[in-house]
């Protein structure tokens, strides 16, 4: 009964840390998307676009922890030529969680504001995904752009764009 036990258990850890539980999609030009398990480590990664095939070619994020995947992805997109000084990244985060979406949005906002402070100066936005057929309540009035706003870090030599937000329901 005991070997019966932890032979589950072993098989549900294991399972539980390939099982994605988020996804990031992180947009420069190149479009990306992490999987990710609840401990916060990409299970997975897969190109959205052709630029996305291209900075992934010879790339193995897998296992390691998304902050790190993130900061290897945008330093090859910048060698690659495809984010350089007044770019953008976006960061949409696409989770069933809106604690864990606010506290993994602040992190990866920090983390990249960080990361590039030294080498590019980029507008970082991250918001909560919108799957690109959701209906748009009216096309003739702004989006509130305010919900769930996540405060930006108190200092930060990156230029950051609006708080993190949540799509209109």
């Amino acid at each position: 009964i005991a070997a019966c036990f932890v032979l589950v258990l072993s098989l549900y850890l294991y399972n539980s840390m390939l099982t994605p539980f988020a996804y990031i999609y992180l947009t420069i030009n190149p479009e990306i998307r992490m999987d990710i398990n609840k401990d916060g480590q990409v299970v997975d990664l897969a190109p959205m676009n052709d630029d996305g095939a291209i900075l992934l070619d010879g790339y193995n994020g897998k296992r390691k922890e998304m902050t790190l995947v993130a900061d290897e992805l945008v330093n090859r997109a910048i060698d690659l030529g495809f984010l350089s000084d007044g770019g953008m990244v976006t960061v949409n985060i696409d989770s069933p969680d809106e604690e864990w979406f606010q506290d993994i949005g602040i992190t990866l906002r920090q983390n990249l504001d960080e990361y590039l402070s030294e080498r590019v100066s980029v507008t970082i936005e991250v918001k909560q995904y919108a799957p690109p057929d959701a209906p748009v309540m009216n096309p003739d009035v702004p989006s509130d752009t305010s919900k769930s706003p996540i405060a930006e870090p108190e200092t930060s030599t990156v230029p950051t764009e609006a708080p993190i937000t949540t799509p209109p329901q």
